[in-house]
């Protein structure tokens, strides 16, 4: 009898955990499409190349939007790829695997130090340095998404050569 409360108890406080796990997800969720669309941030992804020397991504950015937006620590890069193995490679980078290392302003380019985040004015282009885990096989697809705590996000796939 007193396994069988035990185990009732038990059953009651997990279906309560899971219930209140499944309104946070939800809530949040609601917040960030919320977020996102009263943001006026056009986030795009105009361009990148491949240094398989150096095994970094040089990937240029830029906000179409009328709003600035932060590109700072809480920015998620995926990078999506084959490595020279074969093996395909999907991977959520950090800051430490990624930094910005230019700002392009009109005719002006300014380098930023590494560690340094920024606001993504509206058409500022911004270069960011994306170094992968494994080296990226040349000629094979790769899939870059960039993700902003606000809910805005950029995709891009190309082939480096």
């Amino acid at each position: 009898r007193q396994m069988c409360i035990r185990d009732s108890i038990i059953a009651f406080v997990a279906i309560n955990i899971i219930m209140w796990a499944n309104y946070l997800n939800t809530m949040s969720s609601h917040a960030v499409e919320e977020i996102g669309t009263k943001l006026n941030v056009n986030l795009r992804i105009t361009g990148s190349k491949y240094n398989d020397t150096l095994n970094t991504l040089s990937v240029n950015i830029t906000n179409a939007g009328s709003e600035p937006v932060l590109l700072g620590p809480k920015t998620d890069i995926i990078l999506d790829y084959i490595d020279v193995d074969g093996v395909r490679r999907i991977e959520l980078l950090k800051p430490g695997s990624w930094s910005i290392d230019r700002i392009y302003i009109g005719n002006s380019t300014l380098t930023v130090p590494k560690g340094v985040y920024i606001e993504l004015a509206p058409g500022m282009i911004v270069c960011l340095k994306i170094t992968p885990t494994y080296q990226i096989q040349v000629g094979k697809v790769v899939k870059i998404v960039i993700a902003l705590p606000v809910g805005v996000k950029a995709e891009y796939v190309f082939i480096p050569s």
